[in-house]
């Protein structure tokens, strides 16, 4: 029951991502320091929680993996 409590909210959550991203359309402007690109928000956005659960994936991985190891 706890996984299913999980889910749910995985799934609230993407469709608050979603929607908010789709309400900001605007392009803006992005300084890399060498450059400057134009792109829209919601891309940018996007983008933004595909790395943010990248990482919490990655790190979550290498904790459970060092976890297992010094058992």
């Amino acid at each position: 029951m706890k996984r299913q409590g999980k889910v749910i909210l995985a799934i609230i959550l993407v469709i608050v991502i979603a929607v908010f991203s789709v309400l900001n359309t605007t392009s803006v402007p992005i300084h890399f320091g060498f450059a400057t690109v134009s792109w829209p928000l919601v891309l940018i956005l996007l983008v933004a929680v595909f790395v943010g659960a990248l990482l919490m994936f990655l790190f979550s991985t290498i904790g459970n993996y060092q976890s297992k190891k010094s058992d």
